[in-house]
């Protein structure tokens, strides 16, 4: 039983099942890159498996699903017998399309031979042993055919591959309300409407009645809210601190410092702030993840006050090997699902 007076939870994979919507938009858009954009002659099957999207994201420093999509990009256009840069890069998105249509011609690779050449699995093992996140995918590949990714900048201009994923994600009424521009790559619903709670609603309630609430989360605010709103549990929490939040502070401390700092898990910064929203007094607090980075997180917050990390195993696509990881970073507590959570924490 655990003693707690303030409870922060992670939103993806302990709240909200988004094994078929964000896991699900990284693939989509890292396959339509290839395939829509760059026009490399298609595969009839998926190109990368649930699993394989879990493994990069269990191998750590994937918090932003944009990065995870941009890493698991990026280990397919490594793939590639691509044409060197010629030109300096492009700088508008239908100037980007047109380079990479081009680069598609002269490459004799299908999306078809880069399925059967894969091994992402053994590469997302060797990637926990190279650093984090897109740094180990970038000590492990090298700059090969950097001109031939674009993943950085604003999604209007620059960002391919995030303009891909959010398109696919909120589909087109979503983007168009979010962005303020109509989608070019993907037309129809979105993926975000296949988002389901996890646990029931009713231990959110009982919950509540014994702990203050509150969510820590890597999504934009609108995204996070419109999610919880969809689900009717907002009203349960008492904090929510967002992707917004946290960019913020990098830049508040970067100004500051004079230099840049990340804040993201496994930073504790955003559990702090969501514990201190809620409370100035010191309390004892715990974070429910579902990643490594989310224990890891939890552990750092200890540096501030009396905290638990809780791993969450009931979205994980192979559970075994999520609980080994989680133990291998050294994880308090771990439950198979959120539900468990009335039964382990104390009225």
């Amino acid at each position: 039983m655990l003693q707690l007076d303030v409870l922060i939870f992670d939103m993806d994979g302990v709240l909200i099942d988004v094994s078929a919507s964000y896991r699900d938009a990284v693939r989509q858009s890292a396959q339509l890159y290839l395939e829509a954009v760059m026009e490399l002659p298609p595969c009839a099957d998926d190109l990368i498996s649930r699993e394989e999207v879990a493994a990069f994201k269990l191998a750590g420093g994937f918090n932003n699903d944009w990065d995870l999509a941009t890493g698991v990009l990026q280990y397919f256009v490594a793939m590639l017998d691509a044409p060197p840069a010629t030109r300096p890069p492009p700088e508008t998105l239908p100037e980007i399309s047109a380079l990479l249509r081009q680069a598609g011609r002269q490459i004799s690779a299908t999306v078809e031979t880069l399925r059967q050449r894969k091994d992402m699995l053994s590469f997302a093992d060797t990637l926990r042993t190279r650093g984090s996140g897109l740094e180990a995918v970038r000590n492990l590949l090298g700059n090969r055919n950097d001109h031939l990714l674009f993943a950085k900048g604003d999604l209007r201009r620059t960002n391919l591959v995030k303009r891909l994923f959010e398109e696919i994600y909120l589909g087109e009424d979503l983007f168009r309300e979010e962005y303020g521009e109509s989608s070019i790559f993907h037309h129809g619903a979105g993926l975000i409407h296949h988002e389901r709670l996890i646990p029931n609603p009713q231990t959110l309630i009982a919950l509540s009645q014994r702990v203050a609430l509150g969510i820590a989360t890597g999504r934009p605010r609108r995204q996070a809210i419109y999610a919880l709103e969809r689900t009717g549990i907002l009203k349960q929490f008492r904090a929510l601190v967002t992707l917004e939040d946290i960019l913020a502070a990098e830049i508040s401390r970067s100004a500051r410092n004079g230099r840049g700092v990340s804040l993201s898990k496994p930073h504790p910064f955003a559990l702090w702030e969501a514990v201190t929203r809620i409370t100035p007094a010191r309390v004892r607090g715990a974070y429910v993840g579902d990643t490594p980075d989310d224990v890891r997180a939890a552990n750092a917050a200890k540096r501030e006050m009396d905290f638990v990390s809780i791993g969450c195993l009931a979205a994980a696509e192979d559970q075994a090997a999520l609980r080994r990881e989680l133990e291998r970073v050294g994880v308090d507590v771990i439950v198979e699902h959120p539900d468990e959570l009335v039964e382990l924490i104390e009225q």
